[in-house]
């Protein structure tokens, strides 16, 4: 019978190198989702997509490659899929697709390559500056590692042409939760499909509020407002990282704590008003001066409050002028 191999990873982590070094000379089928993805659209088309085209667009191409994956191993062909596959609610779909056609084990390999030898593979994709190689750095951070229970037989960390078998624990809820997580997107996309179908009767969202849900998924720039540390990453990473900010730490748009993993929030304009209106209430309930000296400049306050006030938009430009 046919047997899958999976091999995964970021962009530039060098998939596609190690399937040439380790199986040109076999017969497996090459499915490379990034093919797929160029294929059928040029850049310029890719660049121009809202977040939402650009997520049906990769559902397409998921599940034109699911389906060839399929074909071919129904085919007695042994395939190999080259994904990103960041997550294990999107690697269960191709596994148990390819358990209902065959009984061959499958194997995965995770490709983790240093920084140095991902800043020298991103130069071939003309993303040759710091901020990149940080962000698919931090996206490697993000990855849900792989679990036997996801129906792998064989788990392989690959860095720096390195191959290490890894023995993996199971985590005997994994399935069930990506599963879960796989119908409540569903769901949601069902949900929201309905609501266009409907025509009027559902008011549209702001172009603000569709900006602020893309930054969900979009990098955009994080900056601490005590070190002004400034980093180029999505919210996820930044989350990771221990940096205190919106989306999943408060609000855009209203005031609180902005700051990196390495400041507290003790410097930061939303303890400074807190504190201010905590000496205040204070002094107006018992009449004696509070220790508390506000030692933050206005032109400091100025600019802070200003970016917050403006956000997201504030927040998607290198503007050196705040």
């Amino acid at each position: 019978m046919a047997k899958l191999i999976i091999v995964m990873g970021t962009t530039a982590s060098g998939k596609s190198h190690f399937i040439d070094e380790h199986f040109a000379l076999t017969d497996f089928k090459h499915i490379s989702i990034g093919e797929y993805q160029r294929g059928l659209k040029s850049e310029r088309e890719l660049n121009s997509m809202s977040m939402e085209e650009y997520f049906n667009y990769l559902a397409f191409c998921n599940e034109k490659a699911k389906i060839d994956m399929v074909e071919a191993l129904e085919a007695g062909q042994d395939v190999i899929l080259e994904h990103t596959l960041y997550k294990a609610k999107r690697r269960i779909v191709y596994t148990e697709a390819a358990k209902a056609v065959t009984e061959e084990p499958i194997d995965i390999y995770v490709m983790q390559p240093s920084k140095e030898r991902l800043r020298r593979n991103l130069k071939a994709y003309t993303y040759g500056d710091e901020r990149a190689v940080e962000r698919f750095f931090d996206e490697m951070s993000q990855i849900e590692f792989p679990n036997p229970v996801e129906g792998f037989d064989k788990i392989f960390s690959v860095t720096d042409g390195e191959i290490r078998e890894r023995v993996v624990s199971e985590d005997l809820v994994l399935v069930e939760r990506a599963k879960e997580e796989l119908r409540q997107e569903q769901e949601r996309l069902k949900k929201e499909q309905e609501e266009k179908e409907k025509g009027g009767q559902i008011d549209p969202l702001s172009d603000r509020q569709k900006l602020i849900k893309e930054l969900e998924y979009k990098p955009f720039w994080h900056i601490c407002e005590v070190c002004g540390k400034k980093e180029f990453m999505t919210a996820e990473a930044a989350y990771i990282k221990g940096w205190d900010y919106p989306p999943k730490l408060g609000k855009f748009g209203i005031v609180g704590p902005r700051t990196c993993g390495d400041c507290g929030i003790e410097q930061t304009v939303w303890w400074n008003v807190m504190k201010s209106a905590n000496k205040n209430a204070d002094e107006d309930n018992f009449g004696s001066e509070s220790t508390y000296s506000d030692t933050m400049t206005p032109e400091h306050k100025r600019k802070v409050i200003m970016r917050i006030a403006k956000e997201p938009y504030s927040l998607l430009e290198d503007d050196e002028n705040d």
